[in-house]
């Protein structure tokens, strides 16, 4: 099994199952529930980067044909309002739609999020991009969602039943970036605007660490990286990359 997670600006999270994110083409079926690229100049997805896409809709195949230059053309019902009026959207392209089921949502948050992340096994395949991450061949490991929001707050759930299991409070802005550890260990790193980067204990909830001197202006991303992963690379409004070397395990 596949995991999607997507970061809202409703205040929730969806998580989605994949029943074939990296699928051959025309594996779309006639009342299909599909995620609709609505975008028409975001990237498709293919074998080698398995990109969900940033602007997306939820739809229904209506018909499946082959165009006039024998490219494969999907016919969709838009479920969202805001995008098309709701109705019947032509001439997609089989590359642009993705099948999907939600597993569930995720509401807590009290404003947009911004950006969500999976924690588990290292080993496993993941792909992140602010408000979506992708966790492939979950199988039986138990893996947990970590969220980020215009709420200021970070939250940690159970991607399977909904369930959030712990809330962590601390920054002083907006959750601009998440990236967790996972090598060995259970630590996330925070990034936001408020200018610092935070490091944080999933087992206990506990902050371990506060980074308030990195940057001058908000920071947007932060990633651990590195050979057993103990430095951190963030990357801010002030036009600047930094690399911090946590030294010894956090």
């Amino acid at each position: 099994m596949s995991l999607l997670a997507t970061g809202n600006a409703d205040d929730n999270c969806y998580v989605y199952n994949f029943k074939s994110v990296v699928r051959p083409k025309g594996a779309v079926e006639v009342g299909m529930k599909v995620k609709w690229n609505s975008n028409p100049n975001a990237a498709t997805t293919t074998s080698d980067s398995p990109t969900p896409y940033e602007h997306y809709s939820n739809a229904v195949v209506k018909r499946v044909y082959n165009d006039v230059d024998g490219g494969r053309k999907v016919e969709l019902i838009v479920n969202d309002d805001a995008i098309n009026g709701g109705g019947v959207v032509t001439d997609v392209r089989v590359e642009d739609v993705i099948p999907s089921v939600m597993v569930c949502r995720l509401e807590g948050h009290t404003n947009d999020v911004r950006t969500v992340t999976f924690a588990g096994n290292k080993s496993s395949a993941k792909w992140n991009s602010l408000r979506m991450a992708l966790l492939q061949g979950v199988g039986r490991i138990k893996y947990s969602l970590i969220s980020g929001s215009y709420d200021r707050t970070i939250k940690i759930w159970d991607p399977y039943t909904g369930k959030c299991c712990r809330t962590l409070m601390g920054h002083g802005h907006i959750i601009k970036s998440l990236s967790f550890h996972g090598g060995g260990s259970r630590y996330l790193a925070s990034a936001s605007m408020d200018k610092t980067v935070r490091l944080w204990d999933l087992d206990t909830g506990i902050l371990v660490r506060t980074l308030d001197n990195l940057h001058t202006d908000e920071i947007n991303s932060v990633a651990f990286v590195g050979e057993g992963g103990f430095k951190i690379l963030s990357g801010s409004h002030d036009g600047k990359m930094v690399e911090t070397n946590l030294g010894v395990k956090i």
